[in-house]
């Protein structure tokens, strides 16, 4: 057992540092009669988490290192919280549920500081074997079912929670009821990354104050193939949700919305070539070594498969079902388009969807770091990528398609 122990002292600081913060709160609490109701709220708090990620270890080695089955562990779990004087879980099941909820607790924790943990992947691959309820949309979730190329598994965890009336939660239900209400329809966009897109899909949902609500999931295979799930298209369908995805345009993905009735839809890019310019900066920002090549060459080549040539087919797609779908209803938006005349392309947005003006708080999204990493040159790939690499893009992004939306051409 001592190799997964020193691991976690290694990998989750995290847990330490509750356990300082609970002498924290019992200090605090000794040494002052000032709202002592707060600090004996979270000193029990501080106290329930320490607790239960304890149970969390224990089940975590018992499952990886002593292979004991689930119904084993939970009876460990009650034994031992037994022996060190706290209530004794009333079941096998509820022992399992504390524990697995704390092995989320601190996969959350470690993956939200280092995306690539392993220790993290593999707290989630346990919980889930513990108990794999519905949980609700979890960051460690998130990464777990992305990095594991589990794409269907994740599809049906989502599923079973709109089953269960668990997702979409509370809130977000309330307010989908207050946009039906005012007779909001689903407003979706399928957009190619690094495209203005988080920008126009913020404007749209402040400015009509509608909640957000994803029905699409990476299919694990690039940036532009995400896969719609048909029960979050249900409920979408429903009216009142604003969505963003890069959802591929593949005949999959169009049949289940058309069978949910969403036919009218915004597909939102940019030139595929600046675009890539732009995904390259946004993942060495978020961590990807730029030393991993060893030349511009290399980089190049990296980008026209992972990224170039995927979003030109990716744009193609989508524009081949706007001219030829009649059953398809296609706004086309682009970056370059709506670049200094914000407020006119979501007007334009607005009336296409149907929606009247009055409905319309216009509310335009500020430009900040954390949503726009770079100045937005449309043309900066003219500078970033080499001749020789400027000339193979026309075999995907020929001049006629860069004239009909006034990129440069070659």
């Amino acid at each position: 057992m001592n190799s997964y122990s020193r691991l976690f002292r290694r990998s989750a600081p995290g847990y330490s540092q509750l356990e300082s913060e609970l002498q924290s709160y019992r200090h605090a609490f000794e040494t002052t009669s000032v709202d002592r109701d707060r600090l004996q709220g979270e000193l029990n708090r501080a106290k329930e988490r320490v607790e239960v990620e304890r149970l969390a270890w224990a089940a975590f080695v018992w499952l990886n290192e002593a292979k004991f089955s689930p119904q084993e562990i939970g009876q460990r779990l009650i034994a031992l919280e037994k022996a060190s004087l706290r209530s004794e879980s009333a079941s096998v099941e509820e022992a399992l549920s504390r524990a697995s909820d704390g092995l989320i607790l601190l996969a959350d924790d470690i993956l939200r500081d280092y995306w690539s943990s392993e220790l993290g992947l593999e707290l989630v691959k346990s919980a889930l074997k513990l108990d794999d309820r519905f949980r609700g949309v979890r960051h460690c979730l998130n990464v777990y079912f992305a990095r594991s190329n589990l794409d269907h598994e994740y599809a049906n965890y989502l599923s079973k929670g709109v089953e269960e009336n668990l997702w979409p939660e509370v809130g977000a239900r309330s307010a989908q009821r207050a946009a039906k209400e005012r007779n909001l329809p689903p407003v979706l966009l399928a957009t190619l990354p690094k495209s203005g897109s988080v920008f126009l899909w913020t404007t749209l949902q402040k400015s009509l104050n509608m909640p957000h609500f994803g029905i699409a999931l990476s299919s694990g295979k690039g940036p532009t193939q995400e896969m719609v799930v048909p029960k979050l298209a249900e409920v979408f369908s429903e009216g009142g949700f604003v969505t963003i995805g890069h959802i591929e345009p593949s005949d999959e993905n169009v049949n289940i919305l058309k069978k949910n009735g969403l036919k009218r839809l915004i597909v939102h890019f940019r030139d595929p070539r600046q675009a890539a310019v732009s995904w390259w900066y946004y993942n060495t920002k978020i961590g990807m070594r730029r030393d991993t090549w060893h030349n511009h060459s290399d980089v190049e080549a990296w980008l026209w498969e992972n990224f170039v040539k995927p979003a030109a087919q990716w744009i193609n797609g989508w524009l081949n079902r706007a001219d030829h779908d009649p059953d398809l209803d296609i706004f086309v938006s682009t970056q370059e388009s709506m670049a200094g005349h914000e407020t006119d392309h979501v007007e334009k947005i607005v009336d296409f969807l149907g929606i009247p003006r009055d409905q319309l708080d216009l509310e335009i999204a500020e430009k900040s770091e954390e949503m726009h990493f770079r100045k937005g040159d449309k043309n900066e790939w003219l500078t970033f990528f080499s001749d020789d690499f400027k000339r193979r893009s026309l075999s995907v992004i020929p001049n006629e398609l860069a004239a009909r939306f006034g990129w440069h051409q070659i």
